[in-house]
This record gives C-alpha cells, sequence and structure tokens, in this order.
C-alpha cells in the first residue's frame, strides 16, 4: 500500500528524508512542491537553462544531503530559497560579464501588442538591468514566494529595508520597460 505525501508539512517531508523507508517518496514530493519555484528563480537570476539545470540539480542534491544526515530545518522553503540564493549569487559571479549601465541602452518605441511569453521575457531583461541588491529582493519575493519577513531574515536586514528595496526595484521596472508602452496617444 502505497502513502501519499501529499498532506505533510515542508518540515515533515524534510524529516523524513531521513529515513530510508520514506526517503524516495518524500524527496519526489518535496521537489515537486519547489520545482517551479526554484526554477523560475534560478531562470530569472542566471538567463541559461543549462546552468538552471546544474543550480536546480546541485541544490536538490544538497536538500537531500542535509536531510539524510539529520539536519533540523524549521522552514523548508527558505532553507530551499537560501541555498539556491547562494547558488546563483556563485554562478553569477563565475560567469561575470561588464555590468551593463541602464543609461546605455535605448530602448525602442513599440507599436504592436505583446503576447505573454514576449512580456515576461521583457520583465526578465529588465530585472537583469537593476542593481544586485533591488533584483535580489523583488526576486526573492516574486519568483521565491518570500514574505518580507522571509528576505529579511535570509538577507540578514531590517524588514523596512526590504519593502523599501522592493518598491525602488518596482519603480525601476516601470521606468525601464515605460518605453515599451507607449502609444501614439501618449506621445
Amino acid at each position: 500500500m502505497t502513502t501519499s505525501f501529499t498532506s505533510h508539512s515542508d518540515k515533515q517531508l524534510f524529516a523524513m528524508m531521513g529515513d530510508e523507508l520514506h526517503r524516495e517518496a518524500s524527496f519526489r514530493e518535496l521537489y515537486r512542491r519547489y520545482e517551479q519555484r526554484t526554477w523560475a528563480y534560478c531562470m530569472v537570476c542566471v538567463h541559461s537553462e543549462s546552468r538552471a539545470k546544474d543550480l536546480i540539480q546541485e541544490l536538490f542534491l544538497r536538500v537531500f544531503r542535509a536531510a539524510c544526515k539529520g539536519t533540523v530545518v524549521e522552514n523548508v522553503g527558505a532553507y530551499i530559497m537560501r541555498i539556491l540564493r547562494n547558488l546563483c549569487i556563485d554562478d553569477i559571479r563565475a560567469h561575470a560579464t561588464e555590468n551593463v549601465d541602464i543609461d546605455d541602452i535605448e530602448l525602442p518605441e513599440l507599436q504592436s501588442d505583446y503576447y505573454r511569453f514576449e512580456l515576461q521575457q521583457m520583465v526578465e531583461s529588465a530585472i537583469q538591468l537593476l542593481p544586485l541588491e533591488y533584483r535580489e529582493a523583488l526576486v526573492l519575493q516574486t519568483y521565491g514566494e518570500l514574505s518580507y519577513e522571509e528576505i529579511s531574515d535570509e538577507l540578514q536586514l531590517p524588514v523596512s529595508t526590504i519593502r523599501n528595496r522592493i518598491a525602488r526595484a518596482k519603480t525601476r521596472l516601470r521606468k525601464i520597460l515605460e518605453p515599451y508602452f507607449i502609444t501614439g496617444d501618449d506621445r
């Protein structure tokens, strides 16, 4: 008889990975819960499918090893995102190129409507233009689905600083993307 693990909390699943009998099923369920979120976060950070796949694999390998060693984790989601954030930062540093200043980029005015995919691509590209501290806070909130308090704990900064960084990131994103949405009536 197979036991369903969907009703267990993340914390319970993490602890159950330490038990050889439930290891595989609990890992599968935890992976299922975090696969989309971690993939989205990773893609926004590194903009490379192959690098993102490698980072996600390394992330879940580390989570698995920690659970098997008996590591106690209170907030599994924050733990997973902390590991992924560190992996992404290391990857970005390893693949660092010259930073581009937003003032150096001329954004064309586009007259046509956008499909959802194109808009998503523009937003992800615009996120890459944000200063690291703004981008990091916004990506943790949007793609990591962390609260202000969880981001505050993760980055070891006051909640007010996190709120400020996210607000500034959104303001800058609007400014970066504004030229794409100028219509003939707006000129």
